[in-house]
């Protein structure tokens, strides 16, 4: 944990870090485009879940729904990664690394990224069986459950990151 609070240290006291805390433009220019990237990530997702739960789009195949859908999704991740790396700079010691909801926010981000991992790896590898399937597969809805379940979090653990 020191080296790692060093790092961050050092970060901050970096000059990209002192720019982007000290800059009038630069921080709550980058914060926005954070949270394009998170509406871009998380509407996405959530339109992909809410057709595996059977709630929109029902005539629509997954497949083709997720091959629309996949790009912008990773879209908005890669806003949202450098972003919020960008962001991270500025505040890494101070406000960040030891805050419990900023690491809270790190663990669900992990855990998103495990359970679409874990869904496209096993559930996903049978779509072409359900693909059209009503009602869709009990574990394709537990994982768009636990999804949207988890980004939620995601999003009100960033947002309480200020406040805590």
């Amino acid at each position: 944990m020191e080296t790692l609070l060093a790092f961050c240290s050092w970060l901050e006291r970096s000059p990209f870090g002192s720019e982007v805390r000290e800059s009038l433009w630069i921080f709550p220019t980058v914060e926005t485009l954070h949270l394009f990237g998170m509406v871009l990530l998380f509407s996405t997702i959530a339109v992909m879940d809410l057709r595996l739960l059977g709630r929109v789009m029902r005539r629509e195949k997954v497949t083709r729904l997720a091959a629309n859908l996949l790009p912008w999704t990773w879209a908005g991740f890669v806003v949202m990664l450098l972003t919020g790396t960008v962001l991270f700079s500025a505040h890494a010691a101070k406000t960040y690394i030891q805050n419990p909801l900023f690491q809270l926010k790190m663990i669900l981000i992990f855990a998103a990224g495990v359970n679409a991992l874990v869904f496209h790896l096993t559930i996903c590898r049978r779509v072409v069986q359900w693909d059209y399937a009503a009602p869709t597969p009990f574990a394709a809805k537990a994982a768009a459950t636990l999804s949207l379940l988890l980004w939620g979090a995601v999003i009100a653990a960033g947002r309480w990151i200020g406040f805590v």
